[in-house]
């Protein structure tokens, strides 16, 4: 491995050390790193002076882990923490042209000192993946009005509650998992979100919260997707506190977010509100549950009843869409059924 890096260090180098005129600066920049032993610090250097000297402009980083999120255990998260401050604070000039950073199986102590890397010292950063990271509190609150950020992007990280006080510049949120039994998120001075979807698996533990209250400061949302993995109804219909947030939506994807109690009838009557509230609404996107192998085996000697399938032919979504275009609901919107 110490021969392999060496000379993968050594042809890095010359690719960035190489004579580069105005028109071969590299523009674009894609490294993944892992974070093992010293070799960071060969390749740190190198990639320092490139960008100090302009050679490169735009930074796509990955910082990766070989682990399985399910094997990393606090302490080897905590560990990897602090090898990527480590990096960051030796080599500051990375964090200058970062546009895109993504980070796997990573705890903070602190989300402050992540903040303040993120939206401090990152002033170029447009794109934020994180997956399975986490700190030592369970809340994320930003505030970061001079971020240029537009894509956040969370996956299966353990937090409680998101709070985006202030992010002016985001487009697109997409989070995949969380533990709040309540308004999982906050969103207040959003005014360029357009894209939104929300995953996660609910449990008994889960109450239920007003859609309307999360959104907040989110009014230039067109592209809304729920999936809640075919588990119990947790977000209640409402009423006009909906119309500012869907005033400009065009777009509505409806995956599993029943799971008993009649699920069609409620996606139904929750369509429908959405309807009524969406003036600009194109596309309604509704997709059946997909069940594990595991769960399939389960239920094989089960027979669904027919309330709670999903409709299948076009016979049954023909009745799907006259219920939801019926009863003085007016809409331009095309109902599109996904198996």
């Amino acid at each position: 491995m110490d021969a392999a890096m060496a000379s993968m260090v050594e042809a890095i180098r010359i690719f960035l050390t190489t004579h580069h005129t105005e028109a071969t600066t590299i523009s674009r920049l894609q490294l993944t790193l892992y974070l093992v032993g010293n070799y960071s610090d060969a390749i740190g250097p190198v990639l320092s002076e490139a960008i100090d000297s302009g050679i490169v402009r735009d930074l796509d980083l990955a910082v990766l882990d070989e682990q399985d999120p399910s094997d990393c255990t606090d302490e080897d998260m905590l560990q990897r923490a602090r090898s990527v401050d480590a990096f960051f604070s030796a080599y500051p000039s990375v964090l200058h042209c970062l546009t895109r950073l993504s980070l796997h199986n990573v705890c903070f102590a602190e989300w402050d000192t992540m903040n303040h890397v993120l939206f401090d010292c990152c002033k170029q950063l447009r794109h934020l993946y994180l997956s399975n990271c986490a700190t030592g509190a369970f809340t994320w609150t930003i505030h970061a009005p001079d971020s240029n950020l537009t894509v956040l992007e969370l996956d299966f990280c353990l937090l409680v509650k998101l709070e985006v006080l202030n992010l002016p510049k985001l487009e697109k949120l997409n989070w995949d998992f969380w533990l709040c039994p309540h308004i999982p998120f906050l969103l207040g001075d959003v005014p360029a979100l357009k894209e939104l979807l929300l995953l996660t698996k609910a449990t008994v533990y889960f109450k239920g919260f007003k859609l309307s209250e999360a959104l907040g400061g989110a009014t230039a949302i067109q592209d809304l997707t729920i999936s809640f993995q075919g588990e119990n109804l947790w977000m209640n219909p409402e009423g006009q506190e909906l119309c500012a947030a869907f005033s400009k939506l065009r777009k509505l994807s409806v995956q599993d977010i029943f799971f008993e109690f009649s699920p069609m009838e409620q996606q139904i009557t929750f369509i429908k509100a959405v309807m009524v509230r969406s003036p600009n609404l194109q596309t309604v996107v509704l997709k059946d549950h997909q069940h594990c192998k595991d769960c399939e085996k389960l239920h094989r000697s089960e027979r669904v009843p027919a309330e709670r399938a999903f409709p299948k032919g076009k016979d049954e979504q023909d009745v799907v869409v006259n219920q939801l275009i019926g009863d003085g609901v007016y809409s331009r919107a095309q109902i599109i059924f996904c198996n």
